[in-house]
C-alpha cells in the first residue's frame, strides 16, 4: 500500500516524514558547516564560499520551517500511542521547545551577519 501524502490515524504522511528529515539533515550539516567556518584563514579557499552556503541554506531551513509549521497546523495527526500524561506533557513541551529553537536560531542566524552591515 502506497504512502499518502497527507498523515493518517495510524501514521504520518509522506510530507510530514520527507520535511522531518531533509530539515534533520540540513540542520545537523549547517551546524557542523558553521563550526568549520570559524576555524577557517581568511585565505583558504572555502573561507567566502561556507558562509554564503551557509546563508543560503538557512534561509531555505527557515522556508522549510514555516511551511512545516503551516503543514502542521493544517494536517491530521496520527492517533497518539498510550502513555502517561506526564509523558504526553513533556513530549508536547519539547516539540515546541525545538520549534521556538528552530525559529530563534534561523532568525538569530540572518540577524548575527546583517547586524554589521554585511
Amino acid at each position: 500500500m502506497p504512502m499518502a501524502w497527507a498523515s493518517t490515524d495510524e501514521r504520518y504522511g509522506l510530507v510530514s516524514i520527507a520535511l522531518h528529515w531533509v530539515m534533520a539533515v540540513m540542520i545537523i550539516f549547517l551546524f557542523f558547516c558553521g563550526r568549520h567556518m570559524t576555524g577557517l584563514e581568511y585565505t583558504h579557499p572555502w573561507y567566502h564560499l561556507l558562509p554564503s552556503l551557509h546563508k543560503s541554506l538557512g534561509l531555505i531551513v527557515l522556508a522549510l520551517l514555516v511551511i512545516r509549521t503551516a503543514w502542521m497546523l493544517f494536517d491530521k495527526k496520527p492517533t497518539p500511542v498510550p502513555m502517561p500524561d506526564w509523558e504526553r506533557i513533556t513530549a508536547s513541551v519539547v516539540q515546541k521547545l525545538f520549534y521556538l529553537l528552530m525559529f530563534g536560531i534561523t532568525f538569530s542566524g540572518y540577524l548575527l551577519p546583517t547586524a554589521d552591515g554585511s
